[in-house]
């Protein structure tokens, strides 16, 4: 059995293609974990998710992402937040000033259990930072090929955490690193601003990643999801997925062991 999660990044500002995201996977009964950049937020962005979650806790999960999802690195603007070998005290700042934000501004409706870093760069740092401010899930990215998981492999084997800020991915494992539960997502609908353009490739990842890992995660961008072709297309993908055998579909907190 595979079990599929969503997880859609950087949620802030009320848009259009959030209510009309929101909405689709509701009218599915189909969870989300939504991962808040805690700068992003408005009222008005607060207002919307909090109300559609409190109605919807089992299908709504609001997670942290990040502080402000960017940094200048050699004076240059990145979208990026912990990479380039920040010191722990920064990165420890970032994350708790985040984390006290969301509390302050979602209050019960804020899910402090899960981390996702913008990106998904982090390195030793991020973890222990995380680790301390309470956090008890890393979701990043785990990429199901044979060159990752090689890298994964002997990355482990060698006790890294990340190379040049990318994650060693444990994705479904407690990582000895930190003690921090890894779930990750393996199938990736867009790059953040574009969306995938043929379902079948859409449908390939998926197909791949079921052939590696049980708990496969599907990442989205709502901001990357505009137009009616858009919507049809992601109809369209959440219909093959409903259609599957052998597939259940699950909050990333379901997913996380039981201690």
């Amino acid at each position: 059995m595979t079990r599929i999660f969503f997880r859609d990044d950087d949620v802030g500002d009320l848009t259009e293609p959030l209510e009309r995201f929101v909405s689709l996977f509701l009218e599915r009964e189909l969870p989300v974990n939504y991962q808040v950049v805690p700068e992003f937020l408005t009222d008005a962005g607060v207002n919307f998710i909090v109300e559609k979650q409190r109605s919807n806790s089992n299908l709504i999960r609001l997670n942290q992402h990040g502080l402000k999802h960017s940094q200048l690195l050699k004076g240059k603007h990145s979208w990026s937040e912990f990479a380039g070998g920040r010191p722990y005290e920064d990165q420890l700042r970032d994350i708790q000033t985040g984390r006290q934000i969301l509390e302050e501004r979602f209050g019960s409706s804020f899910d402090g259990s899960i981390f996702t870093p913008p990106q998904h760069k982090y390195d030793r740092n991020t973890l222990k930072a995380l680790k301390a401010t309470g956090f008890e899930t890393l979701s990043a990215s785990y990429y199901p090929n044979t060159k990752n998981e090689t890298i994964y492999r002997v990355g482990k084997l060698l006790g890294f955490s990340s190379l040049q800020s990318r994650g060693i991915s444990r994705h479904g494992e407690t990582r000895s690193d930190c003690g921090l539960y890894e779930l990750s997502v393996s199938v990736f609908a867009d790059d953040g601003s574009h969306r995938v353009e043929k379902l079948e490739a859409l449908l390939e990842q998926v197909s791949n990643a079921r052939s590696r890992v049980n708990d496969v995660g599907v990442m989205l961008h709502h901001p990357a999801w505009v137009t009616e072709k858009d919507f049809d297309f992601l109809n369209r993908f959440l219909d093959q997925l409903q259609q599957m055998e052998d597939v259940s579909f699950h909050s990333m907190n379901d997913l996380v062991p039981k201690s």
